[in-house]
């Protein structure tokens, strides 16, 4: 079996970071096949650095032209010192059929809680953590579809409960249930939309949602939009592999009203939301009029 070589067939986002730490390397490249350049792929594959172990990452394998297979294929069949390849695709291709193949079966929307159950139930065993069939399944039928999001959330829990997860805990520091409202703010946010931002911004405090759970969400969002506008401004040719969480439609409109809101009112909320979040500290009782001044 080859050990730099792997074709993740299907999966999603998640799935291919996953794949990634499968590989030890010092740099890697990733490429969209829908437009990817034969000429860039025959120099990644066949003229590899000397100094520097490099994994080519290929998404949307489905997209590939003749010619790019035709270079997979032979770097399949003699692979090159020092480089590794993943390609993910929905189906299988001739020209990985060499591969060794990692395939993730398609979730039905009826199997997605029992599936759910099952990964944070591993996740968590594998950390050491216990948790009784009753929190696992609150976890799992928040409606989370965020593979990122559930493990940033399951690493909150351990880090708040230490080696037992309870529904109090859950109910003390989860957000995982308001999820939806949180990212209709961020969106009503970096569209400047004043009424929306209110309105949101209300619902989640009357549903109990800690202020500063929300600045937190908004000051990550600020700083990832801040991050793909800089990145655009610096040239960088593939903004979308900085941000693996995001993918087809969801990293277009989050590229798109990054865009719209521009670097410098970004950087003048960032600095407002910081200001706000001291406030919070201050003015316990006036929460909603701090976080409004921060966003307005």
């Amino acid at each position: 079996m080859m050990k730099n070589c792997l074709f993740l067939q299907g999966g999603d986002a998640f799935d291919l970071e996953a794949a990634v730490k499968r590989f030890s390397y010092d740099t890697s490249c990733r490429l969209q096949a829908d437009d990817l350049k034969a000429a860039k792929l025959e120099e990644l594959l066949f003229s590899p650095s000397f100094f520097a172990k490099t994994l080519v990452i290929v998404e949307n394998g489905d997209e590939l032209n003749e010619r790019a297979q035709a270079l997979i294929e032979a770097f399949v069949k003699e692979p090159r010192p020092g480089v590794s390849l993943l390609v993910q695709a929905k189906k299988a291709l001739s020209c990985l059929q060499n591969m060794p193949i990692h395939a993730v079966q398609e979730v039905k929307p009826w199997e997605k809680q029992a599936k759910s159950e099952e990964w944070i139930t591993s996740y968590l065993k594998e950390r050491g953590i216990k948790a009784s069939r009753e929190v696992v399944a609150t976890l799992a039928s928040s409606g989370a579809q965020d593979r990122f999001l559930l493990q940033q959330e399951l690493d909150k829990l351990i880090t708040y409960s230490g080696e037992t997860i309870t529904q109090e805990a859950i109910k003390a520091v989860g957000t995982l249930e308001h999820e939806e409202s949180i990212w209709e703010l961020v969106d009503a946010f970096l569209q400047r939309d004043k009424a929306n931002i209110a309105s949101h911004l209300r619902r989640l405090l009357e549903q109990d949602v800690s202020p500063y759970l929300v600045i937190r969400q908004l000051r990550n969002s600020c700083h990832q939009a801040l991050m793909m506008v800089s990145l655009v401004d610096s040239g960088a040719k593939n903004v979308q592999e900085h941000f693996p969480q995001l993918r087809g439609k969801t990293f277009e409109k989050t590229m798109r009203l990054a865009q719209e809101a521009g670097a410098r009112h970004l950087t003048k909320q960032l600095m407002k939301i910081d200001k706000a979040e001291l406030a919070l500290k201050d003015s316990p009782f006036d929460e909603e009029a701090v976080v409004l001044r921060a966003l307005l």
